[in-house]
């Protein structure tokens, strides 16, 4: 204890320039050894500098301070235990005062001391490591390290095994990372420590072993087990398990390998398969190999807060792991919001701020930002994560390829690209079982909480390749590639262009929002999921026509949709396979929402499913060579945006034997929720093709004596047919008439007839130089700026009516709005308090936007986040401001939060009171149709034209 003072001491009083501790490093090589104590303080003066030197290095700010963080877990200062020259762990000569480390030891391993780690099982626990020299383990014995913190710094080297000489056959390393004590909080105040933490080099290097092989059809009761492919490196007593395929059972089963062949062909297992791992005609299940000879775990799993974590620290090239387990890490929770460390106003941590601390994941590549294509991958192969709370192995702004690996039991998502910036792969991987937090996609959105759901594999980035995977018993999304702009530090992430091809088509010179790039998605299976794949907001704020490509995608046993793609467009589907249970389930193979559009489907299958493929509502489609088997083959809803084209060619829909069998579903046609009726008048376009033969289907509304405004809209129009519109106005249903007595397509309630040339594409054209906040709403509400107008008149109702368009001299339905919207907030948000505490962290407002237009009621979700909030001397925070409808009408809104110590506190989550934690079946949009019935009841509306 008397030279841990003297250290410290020395770093205190000795202020050592970074020159000196830069030409000390060079000079080692050719010095004598450290001798005394003297000479040990002296080189411990040129470690600090060393260290200080190398956080001034660093420009960012956030980084820097994670620096001083990790660092901090492992002061020199504090060491018990320092390595004065190279060797063996075991060797007393290597250790000051000849005192090898024991029970509860701080080591410091300073920068010019290579240590080869040699302790074998039952070695001593210790409390941390720091390694700013090298440490490396020997590949040739078994080795065990427990410790509860292991720091490698800048320019230290960690070794478990390296590329040309791993640690080897018949030999295990074992990392085991004790549980954390309160002793050690004082250094570690943003709960960053337990576990491995490293800002250095990292290398971790099994044996080889094929990660997992696909199965001959496994059959309940056998033991025996043919495989397609050699199980290279199985060994008698690996664990293996074999993934359930019900969405609805935990049905995964695991087992030892009781023999194998010699052509590791064919295995025999300890025990008999109990379930149902069947797979449609074709289809292989893998079996994964859970056993590693190199294993980093958790000594105890629960609590979580005992666990340790694998953080890999802005080191953007040089990492390699291959052939390692970890076993029971991470300890964020996905079934709550997580928390970010935040200080009071002494600089004191706030206990609930590290309640559920961001990032302590299993294995963890946190670079936060600057990827570079031209440096080689951080990788991660051949390796196991089994057990962790939230992710298993995350991408975070790096350039990481994880390929060849097995995850198994991770509750949050298995692989994680977790801000938008991220490239690389996640290529020929195994995800198994995923619980979730059971709670909505987005609910945690606003403090980036995300992949919480229970998936697969989970990209914010759209540039990370997805290929050659499998998932199996995800809660919900197998796969998501998710668009939606991210915030860190205070500022929305964005994409380095740069990181693109030379000829990609959405490269320019800087930086572009998250959802541009074009995606890689091929080969790729799933079964026993909520959804197959799901990708959300994906090129709608790019202006290119590049295409993203889903290919040869194979899903089976999923609970709602194959493929999901809301808020999406410029999407290649190409030959996957999407079927149901084994009975006819509710389910979807291919849909949308009301803003996806420009989708292409080609040589896609169907099976046993309650509707196909539901075609998009806008833009430019095509559906060829489908071959569905649905009880609905094809859904075509009302278009909610101007000249759809959908073109269906060569594609066969069956099922007629089942009741209710429809080939192709058309409409109703009927105005999108904004209650544009003026909607239905612009062109729509459903082309057919069989072979030569080419033909337009029309919904039953286009017939020629049907009416479409019986009793709303302009009385001129009132009670007119198509055809008399048509005739007299130049209006008609989709832009296009078709007799009432045309033939119907077999099996569907689509009419047959003349086919119409396309549709001219309408494209927005500001009024000024800067677009309005009508115009901005566009994208979600096309030819909001042409269908409502404010006229700011002394009198007058609110009314439709026949004007001429300026531009192309057609009459024209235009909605004059004088009347506001009222807002209805979310009943979640009662009673209206707010927390002192919380009043820092804002407010967040949402709600539905209700107004009349015409005959119907028009709705729109409202969301608005308040910050920079203060209360006033009367005990409220008061937040005024005003909503508005799509004519720009504004309605003032005036709230009042009781500022209060009863209110529920919720931190720096404003979303919080929409999240089921809080408001369980409140957040349910029932509450939705409940507050639109009774606003059209106030307004004498009748809502039936909302259904």
């Amino acid at each position: 204890m008397q030279f841990r003072s003297r250290i410290v001491m020395a770093i205190l009083l000795l202020s050592v320039p970074v020159a000196i501790a830069s030409v000390h490093f060079y000079r080692h090589a050719e010095r004598r050894p450290i001798m005394d104590r003297a000479d040990l303080r002296n080189e411990i003066e040129i470690c600090q500098a060393r260290e200080d030197g190398s956080l001034a290095e660093e420009r960012d700010q956030s980084k820097r301070t994670e620096h001083a963080n990790a660092l901090a877990l492992a002061p020199i200062g504090k060491a018990t235990h320092i390595a004065v020259a190279s060797g063996n762990w075991s060797d007393p000569s290597i250790w000051l005062d000849r005192q090898v480390p024991d029970r509860a030891a701080r080591v410091y391993v300073p920068f010019w001391v290579g240590v080869n780690y040699d302790a074998g099982p039952g070695s001593p626990a210790l409390d941390w490591l720091r390694v700013d020299g090298k440490v490396a383990f020997a590949p040739d014995r078994s080795t065990d390290l427990h410790a509860v913190t292991i720091v490698v710094a800048i320019g230290g080297t960690f070794e478990v095994g390296s590329p040309t000489a791993p640690v080897a056959s018949g030999v295990q390393a074992s990392i085991i990372f004790g549980p954390r004590h309160p002793s050690t909080s004082e250094d570690d105040k943003e709960d960053l420590g337990g576990g491995l933490v490293s800002l250095g080099n990292l290398a971790i290097n099994g044996e080889l072993k094929v990660p997992f092989v696909l199965a001959e059809p496994l059959v309940v009761g056998s033991r025996s087990i043919k495989l397609s492919a050699p199980a290279t490196g199985w060994k008698i007593g690996d664990r293996l398990v074999i993934p359930g395929v019900d969405f609805s059972n935990t049905s995964d089963e695991e087992f030892n390998i009781r023999s194998i062949s010699s052509d590791a062909r064919s295995i025999v297992l300890s025990g008999r398969i109990t379930k149902d791992h069947s797979a449609p005609a074709g289809v292989q299940i893998p079996i994964a190999n859970l056993t590693r000879n190199v294993q980093f775990r958790s000594e105890t799993a629960s609590p979580l807060s005992a666990r340790g974590h694998i953080m890999m620290m802005h080191q953007q090239t040089g990492i390699q792991i291959s052939g390692a387990s970890f076993i029971d890490l991470g300890r964020t929770d996905a079934k709550s919001v997580h928390t970010i460390p935040a200080y009071d106003g002494a600089g004191e941590v706030k206990p609930e701020s590290i309640e559920n601390t961001i990032g302590r994941y299993a294995v963890h590549f946190h670079m936060r930002s600057g990827a570079e294509r031209d440096l080689s991958p951080n990788t991660v192969r051949d390796s196991v994560v089994w057990g962790a709370p939230k992710h298993g192995i995350v991408n975070h702004g790096g350039n990481v390829v994880a390929e060849d690996n097995v995850t198994y039991r991770v509750n949050g998502s298995h692989f994680f690209a977790e801000n938008g910036s991220e490239i690389g792969a996640f290529r020929h991987n195994l995800a198994i079982r995923s619980l979730g937090s059971g709670e909505a996609i987005r609910s945690r959105e606003f403090v980036g909480d995300l992949g919480h759901g229970g998936h697969g594999f989970w990209s914010q980035s759209s540039a990370v390749e997805m290929s050659d995977n499998f998932a199996f018993g995800q809660a919900e999304g197998a796969y998501v590639i998710f668009g939606y702009p991210l915030r860190e530090n205070g500022s929305y992430v964005l994409f380095d262009s740069n990181n693109l091809g030379s000829g990609n088509p959405e490269r320019t010179t800087g930086l572009i929002p998250i959802s541009n790039p074009s995606f890689t998605f091929k080969r790729n299976t799933a079964a026993g999921v909520g959804n197959g794949l799901e990708v959300w907001v994906h090129k709608i704020y790019s202006a290119g026509a590049s295409e993203s490509i889903i290919e040869g995608f194979s899903v089976w046993n999923f609970r709602t949709y194959g493929v999901f793609l809301p808020y999406s467009k410029n999407i290649s589907i190409q030959t996957a396979r999407i079927e149901g249970a084994g009975v006819w389930c509710g389910c979807v193979g291919i849909r949308g929402n009301e803003m996806t559009e420009n989708i292409r489907i080609k040589d896609a299958s169907t099976a046993r499913l309650a509707v196909g493929i539901q075609a998009p509502s806008r833009g430019r489609n095509s559906i060829v060579n489908a071959r569905l088997d649905a009880l609905t083959g094809i859904e075509i809803p009302a278009p909610t945006g101007p000249s759809r084209v959908i073109e269906i060619a060569d594609s066969t829909m069956s099922g007629s034997g089942q009741q209710g069998w429809h080939s192709i579903s058309m409409g109703p046609f009927r105005p999108p929720i904004n209650a544009d009726i003026a909607m239905l008048f612009e062109d729509d376009r459903v082309y057919l093709k069989q072979g030569n033969e080419a033909r337009q289907l029309y919904f039953a509304e286009q017939a020629d004596d049907h009416v479409p405004l019986p009793d709303e809209g302009p009385s001129v129009l009132r009670g007119l047919s198509n055809q008399q519109l048509h005739d007299q106005f130049g209006l008609s249903v989709g832009g296009g008439v078709v007799p009432h007595a045309a033939p119907v397509f077999a099996g569907s309630n689509a009419l047959i007839g003349s086919t119409m040339p396309d549709p001219i594409t309408y494209k927005l054209h500001p009024r000024t130089g800067t677009l309005s906040y009508v115009e901005s709403l566009e994208p979600q509400y096309p030819m909001a700026s042409v269908h409502f107008e404010e006229k700011n008149l002394a009198s007058g109702q609110d009314e439709w009516r026949i004007l001429k368009d300026p531009d192309t001299g057609r009459e024209k339905l235009v909605y004059i709005d004088r009347t506001p919207p009222e807002l209805v907030l979310t009943p979640s948000l009662y009673p209206l308090e707010i927390h002192p505490d919380d009043i820092k962290y804002g407010y967040r407002v949402e709600g539905m936007l209700y107004d009349v237009v015409g005959s119907r009621v028009a709705l729109r979700a409202f969301t608005q986040d308040f910050l920079n909030l203060s209360a006033s001397d009367d005990g409220f925070v008061r937040l005024d401001f005003e909503v508005h409808d799509l004519s720009q009408n504004a309605q003032p809104i005036h709230l009042a939060l009781r500022v209060t110590k009863d209110a529920v506190r919720r931190g720096s989550n404003l979303s919080f009171f929409s999240q089921r934690q809080y408001c369980g079946s409140a957040c349910d949009a029932a509450w939705q149709v409940k507050a639109r019935q009774a606003f059209a009841l106030a307004h004498g509306l009748d809502d039936s034209l909302q259904e």
